[in-house]
């Protein structure tokens, strides 16, 4: 007899709503049984397991970000999140709560907006695609000393899990199908670029950086590279390193969603499967590059700009343990400007000197100049 046949089903439920999304995708998926008890409660399962996400809320985020957070003043405008599990009079479990805050002066109440079980099965595929990247992780972190790669440990996991949606976030924002300014956020700015990453202490932003830095180092070598005929080395695409540099830089506007589809299926594509794949994604996928890079290190020279002459860095801290910076005096850990913006009057920004606008580089997608689609 199979081991769950015989368990009473008040057990089996209780084990789901203690199971992460994937673990639990699986599970539900063994036998009948199993299925059937997921499905008759479903919505409570999946607010259970999505509540205990450490990523919770910008997964929320990447799920209702809409034209309307592209108002003045309105990037991501705080929201009231509820779900409907259809069970008596407390049907509704908030999955996100924001308290009325005011901006420039203004009352903002947050957006009431509540969910689906359907709305819960598109957010459940989104911490899906997280999952898979805090499985590959290691694998991209440690790709040339195979030998050191590990699993990770739960305060990497949960550095990297926000990480990961940060960067997600971003990248539906400002990589995508919303309309893009064509210039570079620049020092002190209001730019809802900047916005976002004024948002993160100084570690945060860091961390972020590091996960960057490892998704382009993968993007140059699992997406924009060919294996050579010859030895079977991958060939970076562009005929010299500057090229080279604008490729990747246009393919990581690519999200975790669509990095993903690429990374897992580059080895069965060719280059003009993968050019092809990649402008279906976004819209003008090769007229800009990606501007996170730009707006991390923006957002760092602000904050030591404002801070005192005793520090003249900004410590590197990453996802993993050993990357780490120790901050003693918790400097670096607690420096968000929750107003995303830098807390200076409008007198002292414009007493700093300002920059000339500098155009986003151009995109490149990789085509030889006798590609045909």
């Amino acid at each position: 007899m199979r081991p769950f046949e015989v368990l009473p089903a008040e057990l089996i439920l209780e084990m789901m709503e203690n199971m992460g999304v994937s673990d639990l995708t699986s599970f539900a998926l063994c036998n009948k049984k199993l299925f059937g008890i997921f499905k008759e409660n479903q919505a409570t399962v999946m607010t259970t397991s999505l509540l205990r996400l450490v990523e919770l809320e910008q997964i929320l985020l990447i799920y209702t970000v809409d034209k309307r957070d592209f108002a003045s003043n309105a990037m991501l405008h705080p929201r009231r999140i509820s779900v409907d599990i259809g069970r008596g009079d407390d049907k509704l479990v908030d999955l996100m709560q924001s308290a009325v805050a005011f901006r420039d002066g203004k009352l903002i109440c947050p957006r009431k907006i509540v969910l689906k079980t359907e709305d819960l099965s598109r957010i459940w595929t989104l911490v899906k695609v997280v999952d898979w990247w805090v499985e590959h992780y290691p694998r991209f972190r440690w790709h040339k000393n195979p030998e050191d790669t590990r699993c990770l440990r739960p305060s990497e996991e949960h550095r990297l899990r926000k990480a990961i949606t940060r960067w997600w976030l971003y990248s539906e924002c400002f990589h995508g199908k919303y309309a893009r300014s064509p210039f570079l956020p620049r020092l002190l700015e209001a730019d809802d670029r900047l916005y976002h990453i004024r948002l993160l202490s100084s570690t945060e932003i860091r961390e972020l950086e590091d996960l960057w830095e490892t998704f382009r180092s993968t993007v140059q070598r699992d997406i924009c590279s060919s294996i050579s005929d010859k030895d079977w080395d991958r060939i970076p695409w562009g005929w010299d390193d500057w090229r080279t540099k604008d490729i990747v830089s246009t393919y990581m506007k690519l999200d975790p969603t669509q990095a993903k589809h690429l990374i897992t299926h580059s080895p069965l594509l060719g280059k003009p499967a993968i050019i092809q794949a990649a402008r279906q994604s976004q819209p003008d996928f090769a007229e800009q590059q990606e501007t996170l890079s730009w707006a991390i290190q923006t957002v760092l020279q602000e904050r030591l700009l404002l801070m005192s002459n005793a520090f003249t860095d900004i410590p590197a801290s990453g996802i993993i343990d050993e990357d780490r910076f120790f901050d003693e005096n918790d400097v670096f850990t607690a420096d968000a400007w929750a107003t995303g913006k830098p807390p200076l009057s409008r007198q002292e920004i414009m007493s700093y000197p300002i920059r000339p606008p500098k155009y986003i580089a151009y995109g490149d997608d990789g085509r030889d100049l006798d590609f045909q689609f």
